[in-house]
């Protein structure tokens, strides 16, 4: 994510730039991140606090550069058995503690529902549960559903 987080501050910076300048006013009605894997990669020893500022180094600064300061923060609860679980459960905590308070909002692909109202998510089909296409990326219609959120 370090190496992409220059590369999205510019597209955000450029892109509302250029919205501007051809006269829209772009509003930002939130801002959506499912990148806990990359904590989770790091092991079991990473601590709910240091999951809490990786995330908090990458959304507030979005949150400025997009103008959006009011804007709600979505979060992704790890649902994914491709990682270390301990670790996925140290993400889960600290994303589920912010959500708690402050502008974050926890989503839940075991929410997710198509567009006819059927539940994805199915606890009994592992490794992809309904909602991943290879128990790590999440299938169309669970991206379909975040958008919805």
């Amino acid at each position: 994510m370090a190496s992409l987080f220059p590369l999205a501050v510019n597209t955000i910076t450029n892109g509302l730039r250029a919205l501007r300048g051809v006269g829209k006013q772009p509003c930002i009605i939130g801002i959506h991140r499912n990148q806990w894997e990359a904590e989770a990669a790091n092991g079991s020893t990473v601590s709910v606090d240091h999951i809490r500022q990786a995330v908090l180094k990458v959304l507030e600064p979005l949150r400025t550069v997009s103008g959006a300061a009011t804007a709600p923060l979505f979060l992704c609860r790890p649902r994914s058995t491709a990682y270390d679980q301990a670790s996925t459960g140290h993400a889960t905590q600290a994303l589920t503690a912010m959500a708690a308070s402050g502008p974050y909002r926890l989503l839940d692909a075991a929410n997710a529902t198509s567009a006819t109202g059927t539940p994805l998510y199915r606890p009994t089909g592992s490794p992809n549960f309904g909602i991943f296409t290879d128990a790590k990326h999440y299938t169309a219609d669970v991206h379909k559903w975040f958008a919805d959120q």
